[in-house]
């Protein structure tokens, strides 16, 4: 039992619910632009695994293809800019890759479950964001860390605000 609440003391906030992470963290409102791009990269990864066993890959598939790109639009628009000055060798490296996963996605997507080549196409995909993820997460987002610091709450709450719009039909400049 809590102990009873004394002068200049505040009511406890009660805990809510945000539509990504259950409960909020009482203390910071906001992830971090690198942990919400971590969070991205385990749901490509999840979709990938459920992919590889379902039955009606369609539904899926257009999933996998729209979290890929809010995530890639994210990481472009508002969390490489930030870390050009840095490594920018590596933000390009980066970008370079976007657009390989973007390729292998576009042909996956115009493959039918069916088809003898989906499976094949789908381990390339997966390979490619492996190598895409072990750079970021083992370099890239540790340079974040460190150089940017307190920014990366900044940045994950302009992410945020960019998947909320584009979710919502909103189109961005790129």
């Amino acid at each position: 039992m809590n102990p009873p609440l004394q002068s200049g003391d505040c009511f406890p906030r009660a805990p809510f619910r945000t539509m990504r992470t259950g409960f909020r963290n009482e203390r910071r409102d906001l992830m971090k632009a690198t942990e919400l791009l971590i969070e991205d990269h385990k749901t490509v990864k999840d979709l990938i695994q459920e992919l590889k066993s379902a039955k009606d890959k369609g539904d899926l598939l257009v999933r996998l293809e729209n979290e890929i790109q809010l995530h890639t639009q994210s990481e472009e628009q508002i969390f490489y800019p930030a870390m050009r000055e840095y490594d920018n060798e590596l933000v390009e490296h980066s970008i370079e890759e976007h657009q390989q996963v973007d390729q292998i996605l576009t042909d996956l997507v115009g493959l039918t479950g069916k088809d003898k080549n989906f499976k094949k196409k789908l381990s390339e995909l997966e390979k490619a964001l492996d190598d895409h993820i072990e750079e970021e997460e083992g370099t890239l987002f540790p340079e974040a860390e460190e150089n940017l610091g307190d920014q990366l709450d900044r940045l994950g709450e302009q992410i945020e605000n960019l998947k909320k719009d584009l979710s919502a039909g909103g189109r961005m400049a790129a």
